[in-house]
């Protein structure tokens, strides 16, 4: 996915996939698993979000030590935003700053966000990285939104993720080597039987590894992602244009850029919400051709 403006529409459209994304925070905190769910406030912002199934977090491309996919096997969620009691992003406090919020070690403490979440429990652990907070884990921990329960104590341990804002969504793992399994593999095909990678999720992967400059014939592989997207995954508009996108800024294989343009105007046709999605995508990949030139 290149929808890198972050926020609700980009966070949406992850939803609207159905496979593994890897959300941004402004802390540098990147979320990947298959988002399931978020919650935004009166001006549309993103104040929680949700994946399903095994997720993992990471930051510069990296996992978190013990913040794998076995640790967070049935999803995660975190509150995004301010606190009402401080005057800078919780990312960037000092650590003195932090003892004045009674974010202490050890020490239980009462967070309200300006959104109206709550998180109130007993802090295990701080993470820092790269000079930002990241991560703050809670034992006996209860977050609310006025009368909803997010999370529970009898939940297990409450890792919250740090973050302003989310400032940019992408399809696939921040971390591959990490979230995916073990296997080294280099073609699409070979990787098709790994029981936690779906056909699709390779596809994804495949085209991120294009526009990273990681494949040596960019535009042989790209035929072949799209060839494998006609036939077996018709309707997946969200890897269309990401496609669009990478052709807006690369000199790659005109011939598919026309079948593109012309799946994505049919897909169109199929609803007003879709229809929505793809113009809105189709901008942004225009944006990411200006700034490029």
């Amino acid at each position: 996915m290149a929808f890198k403006k972050g926020g609700t529409e980009s966070l949406d459209k992850a939803i609207q996939s159905e496979n593994t994304a890897t959300s941004v925070l402004s802390s540098g905190l990147q979320v990947t698993g298959i988002f399931n769910e978020r919650i935004t406030n009166e001006a549309g912002e993103i104040v929680y979000l949700n994946t399903v199934g095994p997720t993992a977090l990471a930051t510069d491309n990296e996992q978190i030590d013990g913040h794998g996919t076995d640790h967070h096997v049935d999803g995660f969620g975190s509150p995004v935003g301010k606190l009402k009691s401080a005057n800078a992003p919780l990312e960037t406090l000092s650590e003195g700053e932090l003892k004045e919020l009674g974010v202490v070690n050890g020490e239980k403490v009462f967070l309200e966000f300006e959104s109206g979440v709550n998180v109130n429990g007993k802090v295990e652990e701080i993470v820092h990285k790269n000079g930002s907070i990241v991560l703050i884990s809670f034992s006996e921990c209860t977050v609310k939104l006025g009368n909803t329960k997010l999370f529970e104590p009898d939940w297990g341990r409450f890792d919250m993720a740090v973050g302003e804002s989310v400032v940019s969504v992408f399809a696939g793992a921040a971390d591959g080597e990490a979230f995916y399994p073990e296997e080294v593999v280099e073609t699409i095909e070979d990787q098709s039987h790994l029981l936690t990678l779906t056909p699709l999720d390779l596809l994804y992967q495949a085209v991120r590894d294009i526009r990273d400059g990681l494949i040596d014939d960019p535009e042989n592989k790209l035929e072949q992602v799209w060839a494998e997207l006609q036939t077996n995954h018709p309707n997946d508009w969200l890897l269309r244009i990401e496609i669009f996108e990478l052709l807006e800024v690369n000199d790659l294989v005109p011939v598919i850029r026309k079948e593109v343009e012309s799946e994505l105007e049919k897909l169109k046709t199929q609803s007003e919400e879709l229809e929505t999605l793809i113009e809105r995508g189709k901008k942004v990949a225009k944006h990411a051709e200006l700034v490029k030139q």
